[in-house]
């Protein structure tokens, strides 16, 4: 055979061989980005959860807190009615 059609095979194999490998390689790239992902998303989805625990918290917290503005706004119409009440005996 020619030298020429050993060349063109030479040639031709690795060039199959460098696609094999740069496929692999590419892989193994995606992969590991993929894990990288992954490992980020876990991280946001438990920051997420951190979030909504002190939001409950922090609701529980507003509810005891209204419950007692409304008995010191309830207190305080009786004291003002009081007073009111000793102005006008006095005044």
């Amino acid at each position: 055979m020619d030298i020429g059609i050993y060349i063109s095979l030479g040639a031709v194999v690795i060039s199959f061989v460098g696609l094999v490998l740069s496929g692999r390689k590419t892989t193994r790239e995606d992969a590991a980005q993929g894990a990288k992902l992954d490992a980020q998303l876990s991280s946001i989805a438990g920051g997420v959860e951190d979030i909504r625990v002190e939001i409950r918290s922090t609701r529980e917290r507003l509810n005891g807190i209204s419950e007692r503005l409304s008995a010191v706004e309830s207190s305080c119409k009786s004291a003002h009615h009081r007073l009111d009440m000793m102005e006008g005996k006095h005044g």
